[in-house]
């Protein structure tokens, strides 16, 4: 029982250590020029988020024998890195066209919270595609985070009345004879 308690102290006391940032593991992408959007989703959350070494992901889920991106996998290893939210991410050819797919995942669960797509001209990443990658990566990860601030923070916008509500019925004319 002391075991359990001081391993689960222990991960509790690196989120606080680390000034209350959650803990996020970016795993390494896969495909062709991956490695551009990966480092652009680093670099979008590194200061929102303590971020796990992705030496760590690796040899926690080859001592876990979790190589997949299933759920449990990534719950499992999550779990035992410490990291509350897990981005993944491809670049692969779908048909005769290419996409980044970033899956922006919940480190209890594993399940994805939040799936981007972006439609690439060949396997490349443009200046355009990393800069919408960027806002939108840092948008989900928000949201995953913090669920109750972004609720309260966007504005609502006013209800839309039907015009016929707004505007006096005018009385039709009657044919006379």
């Amino acid at each position: 029982i002391a075991v359990a308690v001081a391993s689960a102290l222990g991960v509790c006391g690196r989120a606080e250590a680390a000034g209350d940032k959650p803990s996020l593991a970016v795993v390494p992408f896969t495909g062709p020029t991956a490695k551009q959007a990966e480092a652009t989703v680093v670099r979008t959350l590194r200061r929102k988020a303590t971020i796990v070494p992705q030496t760590s992901w690796t040899k926690a889920a080859r001592k876990l024998f979790a190589p997949s991106h299933s759920a449990e996998d990534i719950a499992a290893v999550a779990d035992d890195v410490g990291a509350q939210v897990v981005i993944t991410g491809i670049v692969k050819r779908d048909g005769r066209r290419w996409e980044l797919s970033i899956s922006v995942r919940d480190g209890k669960s594993g399940k994805v919270r939040d799936r981007l797509k972006y439609p690439l001209k060949g396997p490349r990443i443009t200046a355009d595609v990393s800069s919408l990658l960027a806002k939108e990566v840092a948008e989900a990860f928000d949201s995953l985070v913090n669920p109750d601030e972004l609720a309260t923070v966007k504005p609502q916008p006013p209800a839309q009345t039907p015009p016929s509500a707004t505007t006096p019925a005018q009385p039709t004319p009657s044919p006379t004879q």
